[in-house]
């Protein structure tokens, strides 16, 4: 795919959207269909592009709680080798139950009125 190319594949309520902007993007939604927006991006240095995407942006605006852990999850990883199956099962526990305590942390700091934390930062040890 050419990078701004989006292609849709529709079926009875189901459709397929593929979309390529830095990477490609697959969803399979039940809701979208192939409808696009016009957004616009400031790149380095300030200036500013004007994409067309696909309408699921309001995915991401509206992501529950169990996409955001699978997205920090992916993004910082600490899993590790083992032939033991329990060490791996012990690993992915520990690192989503992180996840998850950062979730609530976050959420108690929004209702509080504090500035966000990110979760790169908390496992730098500036998380006050």
């Amino acid at each position: 795919m050419k990078k701004g190319s989006i292609l849709v594949w529709r079926k009875n309520d189901t459709s397929v959207i593929a979309w390529k902007d830095k990477r490609p993007v697959q969803v399979l939604s039940t809701y979208h269909g192939d409808q696009t927006q016009e957004i616009s991006r400031t790149k380095t240095g300030g200036a500013v592009e004007k994409l067309i995407k696909p309408a699921i942006a309001d995915h991401t605006a509206h992501m529950g709680g169990v996409d955001r852990a699978d997205h920090y999850c992916a993004s910082y990883n600490f899993a590790r080798k083992s032939r033991k199956w329990w060490r791996k099962v012990f690993f992915w526990i520990m690192e989503l139950g992180m996840v998850n305590a950062y979730i609530l942390f976050s959420e108690i700091r929004k209702q509080n009125g504090l500035k966000a934390v990110s979760l790169k930062k908390i496992g730098e040890g500036g998380g006050g």
